[in-house]
């Protein structure tokens, strides 16, 4: 019917404050990265509960807390914090399993405030968007080793190629197709980029004015 209405959630701060990231886990369970109040909420039905609150609560400030969300599994949800200098892995019942620290050594270390982020593909994987360093990162789910996916660091451009040529403007939101292909929001190019599992980027879409987030789904359509 195309009705857009309120699932949950009041203007201000209200039930939420500052929602930046939503993801939806196989059983329907909706994950929202709730900001500015330092949660995952999770939604099933009209019922919104707590999650998961950032670690180190005592020292809280912005930059610590959650700004993406992404769903592998009913059973692995990941969250990112704004500056992409960590990601948490979570149990569906809510218990972190795993933190990954970044460990690549980039002259730019403010990294992005978190509007990227998705888990999985044919070649696996954690990827961060890092719109300051105009890169994709990838963090290897075993070994937790941070390396560039597709980008080069600190140049700007809209250049389509491998990994060794590909340049991003302002990449923010991501996602992953069934091929394994990495869907990116380039909203500094007005793009939708994609990134095959052998790191070649091409334009999907252009004159998209200034994408922030990107989904894709079971059929492969991406919105």
């Amino acid at each position: 019917s195309f009705l857009v209405s309120t699932l949950s959630g009041t203007g201000g701060a209200g039930v939420f404050n500052t929602p930046s990231g939503v993801s939806i886990s196989p059983d329907k369970t909706i994950y929202v990265a709730d900001q500015r109040n330092f949660q995952i909420k999770k939604i099933v039905g009209e019922n919104i509960s707590t999650f998961a609150t950032v670690p180190n609560a005592g020292a809280l400030v912005t930059d610590n807390s959650f700004c993406s969300v992404y769903v592998k599994s009913a059973d692995e949800i990941f969250a990112s914090d704004c500056i992409n200098a960590k990601v948490y892995k979570y149990a569906k019942n809510g218990q972190l399993t795993r933190t990954y620290l970044m460990n690549l050594s980039l002259p730019n270390r403010f990294y992005d405030w978190g509007g990227g982020l998705a888990v999985g593909g044919v070649t696996g994987g954690i990827f961060l968007s890092d719109e300051h360093n105009r890169i994709i990162l990838r963090i290897d789910e075993n070994s937790g080793a941070t390396s560039i996916y597709a980008g080069t660091q600190g140049k700007v451009g809209s250049t389509d190629g491998d990994s060794a040529s590909a340049l991003f403007y302002i990449p923010r939101g991501l996602a992953i197709d069934s091929k394994g292909n990495l869907i990116v929001a380039d909203a500094g190019n007005d793009k939708i980029r994609k990134i095959t599992p052998q790191r070649v980027t091409s334009s999907f879409a252009e004159r998209v004015p200034a994408p922030m987030g990107v989904a894709v789904d079971s059929q492969d359509n991406v919105f």
